[in-house]
């Protein structure tokens, strides 16, 4: 499992190749987060929380790109 911190809170990321997601992680939502977004404009990660349903980046207004357990995102840490 790939950890990433969210840019705007304390909550970390589990970057999962799993589709269900790491196991570790779902059971604790308070501190994990397993659906992130990572802005394609500063390159920062923020966990599903702190983005909302706003699909804007908090930071620079950029648009971002959400992710899920087992979409791919994760493969690019294996390579």
């Amino acid at each position: 499992m790939t950890v990433l911190g969210c840019s705007s809170c304390s909550r970390f990321i589990s970057v999962s190749v799993a589709l269900e997601g790491n196991p570790v992680a779902l059971e604790d939502p308070e501190h994990w987060a397993t659906v992130f977004a990572v802005c394609d404009n500063c390159k920062k990660f923020f966990c599903d929380r702190c983005i909302g349903d706003s699909r804007q980046c908090p930071k620079c207004k950029g648009k971002v790109t959400m992710h899920r357990p087992g979409d791919g995102f994760a493969l690019k840490f294996l390579l």
